[in-house]
């Protein structure tokens, strides 16, 4: 099935609804996780390097769902919602096969975590890993996006 056809399913049981598409929203979502990609190469901690890349995977979300016309709510699973239909729509296992698994498996570590205790101590690798799944789903999001990069 299409990306659109999973879309259609999504906004007919009620995960995600009708948007309209608003270009300067969508720039902005991109420059903003564009911004939290130079940010993240630079930051000394591997937790604010995380979080850095976590902040510009859910953006680049937003502007793809925008780009798509469909919204999220702010129901309970929002974020996941919203990660997972980006992912599927950009495609990003065409680039880099398992990358979502990647994506989905740093989400988890932040939001399952962050709403019932502190962030566990982020490794190095973990921060690099967040830092790769950005800049890979910024190349799948340019595309769908027709935004160059910088």
């Amino acid at each position: 099935m299409s990306w659109q056809g999973n879309i259609e399913n999504l906004v007919r049981i009620g995960q995600l609804k009708r948007a309209d598409f608003v270009e300067e929203d969508v720039a902005q979502y991109f420059g903003d996780a564009s911004g939290y990609l130079t940010d993240a190469k630079v930051v000394a901690t591997p937790q604010a390097r995380f979080l850095l890349a976590y902040e510009g995977i859910h953006a680049l979300s937003m502007g793809v769902l925008n780009k798509a016309e469909v919204r999220v709510d702010s129901g309970e699973g929002h974020r996941q919602t919203a990660l997972q239909a980006a992912l599927m729509i950009v495609d990003v296992n065409a680039r880099v096969p398992g990358s979502s698994t990647v994506v989905m498996g740093i989400h988890r570590m932040r939001n399952t975590k962050t709403y019932h205790s502190p962030l566990p101590p982020v490794s190095a690798s973990q921060a690099d890993a967040a830092v790769k799944a950005l800049d890979l789903m910024l190349d799948a999001a340019s595309a769908f996006l027709n935004i160059p990069r910088k």
